[in-house]
């Protein structure tokens, strides 16, 4: 079985506005949320760790994983939701603190590319690294230099490129991270002692941060129990929209309703309303093959290097579809399709609402001009959002003015200022 996608029939699927979206939640509750877990080819071996020159082999040894060092608390095994990797040879590798981004966000776009096959690109931004790399450099993971300095977080170089090679092979509908990762950055901040961020606290523990700075560390809290956002939850636990904790929905699951709860990657929340929960079912395949039939708005879509265009219209008015090689030329003729047939920057202009499919590959618009109306993604060039009015409007860094919190790369828009998530020490 190939890929499978969160889609919304016939109407735009929204982009996560930050990357904990991505990271360690599950689709939204009434749908247009990302993609479910395709498993990892095993033996990507360490290539993919090699990014630049703050990740580098130097023939050394990585350090054995002793247990707790000095003052520092270890998770158990069941931590992170699925079985946790454990924490083994890296062949020399490091990635220095200088290089953890760069690092970072190529692991997430790889898994990206796992978890939402053909159509990474269409929900993240249209390129994926710009748009993780923004994320990363506007939350909370820019407070990693200063944590490290003050020493209430203990970074390792090896165990960073464990953490980075685990991630990949991340299931997509994990909730968490990886033991190595918890291991590679260790919060040295005991309960009830004053934090920034969360990563300061350790796996078991999130900052509470309440009117003024600097925040306490606390117990994570388990099912049932009130949260206000996905970090405040015991590993493996996630928000619900109605602010209580508890597992994130799987195949059949109850969803969405008055408890709000999410669906996992790849499977959408279907026939929920505000007053009664759906069920999470997976809508769609990545399986058919070049110049195969395929079917676009039923989500039977094509592999990767392929999109899902219509070439012809049936007399009952009807699409039919094939998978034809991507991108065209700029500006070329095309049609309805996902993944969208025209190159980068541009998108394949029709009234696809109305059954009129055929069209011209049109810039995508920019800051100040009407959305575009697509089958999915943002409706607007790479760094921009779709507004209440059907605006573009460019997605604003942290410190930066803001009217709403998917305007901001961070995701949150406080006193009309985006803020990292915990925006205690960020600006």
């Amino acid at each position: 079985m190939g890929y499978r996608v969160c889609v919304i029939k016939q109407s735009p699927v929204s982009i996560p506005s930050t990357i904990l979206a991505l990271l360690f939640t599950g689709c939204a509750a009434a749908g247009g949320g990302l993609p479910t877990n395709r498993q990892r080819d095993a033996g990507h071996g360490d290539a993919a760790m090699e990014v630049d020159a703050s990740v580098r082999r130097d023939g050394g040894t990585p350090e054995p994983d002793g247990g707790a060092r000095d003052g520092e608390a270890v998770a158990d095994a069941t931590m992170g939701g699925d079985a946790p990797t454990p924490d083994g040879p890296t062949g020399g590798c490091r990635i220095e603190l200088s290089g953890f981004v760069r690092a970072a966000v190529e692991a997430v776009c790889r898994r990206a590319a796992h978890c939402l096959g053909p159509l990474r690109d269409t929900l993240l931004d249209g390129t994926c690294e710009p748009w993780v790399r923004s994320i990363f450099e506007n939350t909370d993971w820019i407070l990693l230099d200063d944590a490290v300095s003050a020493g209430t977080l203990q970074y390792d170089p090896e165990r960073m490129c464990r953490c980075v090679a685990d991630y990949e092979l991340w299931p997509c509908d994990a909730v968490g991270l990886p033991m190595s990762c918890h291991q590679a950055m260790r919060g040295r901040v005991p309960l009830g002692g004053r934090c920034t961020f969360d990563l300061e606290c350790g796996p078991t523990a999130y900052c509470e941060i309440a009117d003024r700075c600097p925040g306490t560390c606390r117990a994570r809290v388990g099912p049932g129990q009130p949260c206000t956002r996905g970090g405040m939850c015991s590993e493996g636990l996630t928000c619900w929209g109605n602010g209580r904790c508890g597992p994130i929905g799987r195949v059949a699951d109850e969803c969405g309703g008055a408890a709000g709860r999410p669906c996992a990657f790849g499977l959408d929340c279907v026939g929920a309303t505000p007053d009664r929960a759906g069920r999470c079912a997976p809508l769609a395949t990545f399986d058919a093959v070049a110049g195969g039939s395929c079917a676009l708005f039923e989500r039977q879509l094509c592999a990767e290097g392929l999109s899902c265009a219509v070439t012809e219209i049936a007399p009952d008015g009807g699409a039919r579809s094939t998978c034809i090689a991507r991108p065209i030329g700029s500006r070329a003729p095309c049609s309805t399709s996902l993944p969208d047939l025209c190159p980068a920057g541009e998108y394949c202009r029709t009234d696809w609402r109305s059954g009129t499919h055929l069209g011209a590959c049109t810039p995508l618009p920019t800051a100040g001009s009407p959305c575009a109306d697509v089958p999915m993604g943002t409706g607007c060039a790479p760094g921009h959002r779709c507004d209440e009015r059907r605006i573009c409007q460019r997605v604003r860094g942290a410190g930066e003015p803001c009217t709403r919190d998917d305007l901001c790369y961070a995701g949150a828009c406080r006193d009309g200022r985006c803020r990292t998530p915990t925006f205690c020490g960020g600006p």
